[in-house]
């Protein structure tokens, strides 16, 4: 697994989620609130990415995270820390 396996991941999780987002209309540097998520959308998303890279961490440390890609990175690095 690498940065960008989580990339994809969360990215296919947008696009189910927010069905009106084309996958290639995503660009790392926006966030999910820029795509049109609202805050149920955000935490869905982040939790179905969540359990499929079986980890589990808290919501809040993952408020700092700006853009799609800063979030793949944290996201990255917690699945990193526990292999």
């Amino acid at each position: 697994m690498n940065k960008e396996y989580v990339l994809e991941l969360l990215k296919d999780c947008i696009t189910e989620t927010l069905e009106d987002v084309d996958v290639n209309n995503i660009r790392q540097d926006q966030s999910l609130k820029d795509l049109g998520a609202n805050s149920l959308d955000r935490m869905d998303i982040i939790l179905t990415v969540m359990e499929k890279l079986e980890i589990k961490v808290p919501l809040v440390e993952m408020a700092q995270t700006r853009s799609i890609q800063e979030l793949a990175e944290f996201l990255f690095q917690k699945k990193a820390a526990l292999q």
